[in-house]
């Protein structure tokens, strides 16, 4: 539902809709990267190389985790100090 009158509630209100659509997206590629990375750990334990590959991909799966989790938190302080929810 589009906000006649573009206030700063309604601008921050349609940016934090937009953020908690994408999350569900995000945290599910972000399983789907962990599980690739740990298959290929898990596969290729004997190749170095790929191990490695899957060392980093289980890496940057965390990184973004916490990174998505952090911006989860911020959305839900922001709603919660200017009472948008």
């Amino acid at each position: 539902m589009p906000c006649t009158p573009y206030t700063f509630k309604c601008i921050v209100d349609t940016i934090i809709g937009l953020i908690q659509g994408a999350i569900p997206i995000v945290f599910g590629l972000i399983v789907l990267a962990t599980l690739v990375g740990g298959t290929f750990l898990i596969y290729n334990a004997g190749n170095e190389e790929q191990a490695k590959k899957g060392k980093q991909v289980l890496f940057w799966g965390v990184v973004v985790l916490v990174v998505a989790v952090g911006l989860w938190s911020i959305v839900r302080i922001i709603q919660t100090t200017f009472g948008l929810r």
